[in-house]
């Protein structure tokens, strides 16, 4: 999916959704102001973001894939929709999260 392609959902489920909706609609005018920063988070900042979206990249070596997860502050992880985690104490190590889909080899899911 496109980040054009992901602002279009978000603002069709922000309809849906009223809860979520005023979430989704920040999210995609962050993402067409191209403003969110590119470069891997760092465990404080991953800590800052309960329950919002990052991609997760596994570093080279540690299996998994690529995907996104939503941050769980309070027990330390990142939680995918079937199941998988990510947890904190091994950002940096055996994986690293973004606040947006980063371009380049070895990114894509």
């Amino acid at each position: 999916m496109t980040i054009k392609g992901f602002i279009t959902y978000c603002r069709e489920v922000a309809e849906i959704n009223r809860a979520f909706g005023s979430y989704l609609n920040e999210l995609a005018g962050t993402l067409e102001g191209g403003s969110l920063p590119a470069g891997p988070l760092t465990l404080d900042e991953l800590r800052e973001m309960d329950g919002e979206p990052v991609w997760i990249v596994p570093m080279r070596g540690s299996g998994g894939f690529c995907t996104w997860m939503l941050v769980d502050a309070e027990y330390e992880l990142c939680r995918e929709a079937h199941g998988e985690m990510a947890v904190f104490e091994n950002c940096g190590k055996t994986w690293q999260a973004y606040r947006r889909r980063p371009v380049g080899k070895g990114m894509e899911s």
